[in-house]
């Protein structure tokens, strides 16, 4: 199961990546959030956490990281890792920012229903608080 949003930001990639990056903040432009943190840079290899505002904190694993072009969080779940992607590409004066939640192992059909609907009501206000606070 893949969910994908997507969203023109007038903005930068490296401000936008500069969001991302901002880990400890993810909060304030999205409200999916309650807390997040990473040990370490934000690079590949990296670990942290999430807390959704609806469910148990989760660790995730930075196992791609393009400064200002693109980077994953991977989360693993019982026989199902969920992969959050999201990809800056500059367009004219803007910037395509897209989110994409994959779900992969045996279990990716269950998980991707029970988890994969509120993410996919999500992923647009998401996008949308993300737009708000490059461009502001």
């Amino acid at each position: 199961m893949i969910i994908e949003e997507s969203i023109k930001v007038n903005s930068t990639p490296e401000h936008i990546f500069s969001l991302y990056k901002d880990v400890s903040n993810w909060k304030e432009w999205d409200k999916e959030v309650k807390a997040s943190s990473l040990i370490g840079a934000f690079k590949n290899g990296s670990f942290g956490s999430v807390t959704p505002s609806k469910g148990p904190k989760s660790k995730i694993y930075l196992s791609e990281v393009e400064e200002n072009k693109t980077f994953t969080a991977e989360s693993k779940l019982p026989f199902c890792v969920m992969y959050f992607e999201h990809n800056l590409t500059a367009v004219d004066n803007a910037v395509l920012v897209t989110h994409r939640v994959k779900f992969k192992g045996p279990l990716r059909f269950i998980f991707g229903y029970l988890i994969g609907k509120p993410i996919k009501v999500g992923l647009p206000v998401t996008l949308k608080g993300l737009k708000y606070s490059a461009e502001k």
